[in-house]
């Protein structure tokens, strides 16, 4: 537990960070990719200042990076994450959908294009849609609605 210096108590981490194996590792950098990206960044300045010679690329480049810069440390924290095969049943019925499900949601989410036209521009807005008293999930009029579609276009 981690000690809270304003007033000596003791501050628990959230659940979700306890028994994370975490390491230390240092920052994976590539000189030579760094070197090569510099090279072809100033040649690149080289030919913009050759085709447009009222510009003065170096000039404006320094003033703008002379202003605010960024570093990085050389070490960073690593939590990792765990592969697909590692997730329990119920974990993985969480994160991932079923063939079954994305079949359904696009089978849904055709018929509410659908009824709107199918023009992106006309979808309805979270504020027309129904809330589900139980599950609090949104739902497309057209479920409920059986003249949605006629009384949407009716007033463009």
């Amino acid at each position: 537990m981690a000690l809270s210096s304003l007033d000596n108590t003791f501050i628990r981490p959230h659940p979700r960070l306890e028994n994370i194996n975490r390491s230390q590792e240092a920052l994976k950098f590539d000189s030579y990719e760094e070197a090569l990206i510099a090279t072809q960044m100033e040649e690149f300045r080289r030919r913009q200042l050759k085709y447009n010679p009222s510009k003065n690329l170096n000039e404006n480049h320094s003033k703008k990076t002379g202003r605010k810069k960024i570093s990085f440390d050389s070490s960073v924290s690593v939590l990792p994450i765990p592969m697909r095969s590692e997730y329990s049943e119920r974990i993985k019925s969480r994160i991932w959908s079923s063939a079954l499900e994305i079949h359904e949601n696009a089978a849904r989410n055709s018929v509410e294009f659908a009824a709107e036209g199918w023009d992106w521009r006309r979808v309805t807005e979270d504020e027309k849609m129904y809330v589900c008293s139980v599950t609090g999930e949104l739902i497309h009029p057209v479920h409920y609605d059986a003249d949605f579609h006629k009384d949407t276009y009716d007033k463009v």
